[in-house]
């Protein structure tokens, strides 16, 4: 599976990172010490691998990247453990978001529910798989970092689980 995510300018990226490393410090799993190695990111879309005409097609037909407002943190309901810094939805990445799925849609590559237009929760995680104790205080440690604003600065495809990265644009 491939997801296309959007990476931050240097600032944003440093910025998303001290959580990580504040959160290690507090003795809370981040992503810093995930096992496939992260990139600060917002995911827009997870599904089988498209293929090099609709990566082209993404590449030339995607809106401009958009700036990046993160503005709240929060968790994910349920077991996950998930932690995250919540991206304000714009206008702008509200479109990006729509035409992407659309160029998805058009080369019928499948994708996952959860993050099709309308349903989408923008986000940029900080933690996974926390125990139930651990999330308030990492939903503390995130929100003490906020606001960030920045811009995306590339759009890319990443493979789950392994982490390479192909920049889209």
């Amino acid at each position: 599976m491939i997801a296309i995510e959007l990476f931050f300018d240097h600032q944003t990226d440093r910025a998303v990172r001290e959580v990580w490393e504040t959160l290690q410090r507090q003795g809370i799993a981040s992503l810093a010490s995930a096992p496939v190695r992260q990139h600060p990111h917002v995911t827009l879309a997870v599904g089988d691998h498209p293929d090099l005409k609709i990566i082209h097609r993404i590449a030339a037909e995607l809106p401009p990247l958009p700036a990046i407002h993160l503005d709240a943190a929060g968790c994910f309901p349920g077991r996950g453990g998930v932690v995250f810094l919540a991206v304000r939805f714009t206008p702008e990445l509200t479109e990006l978001h729509r035409v992407l799925h659309g160029i998805l849609d058009d080369g019928a590559v499948r994708q996952l529910d959860q993050l099709r237009p309308g349903r989408l929760v923008p986000h940029c995680t900080v933690a996974k798989r926390l125990p139930e104790r651990q999330i308030g205080p990492a939903v503390a440690t995130a929100r003490a970092s906020l606001p960030i604003s920045g811009t995306a600065v590339s759009i890319n495809a990443v493979v789950v689980g392994r982490g390479d990265v192909t920049r889209i644009r």
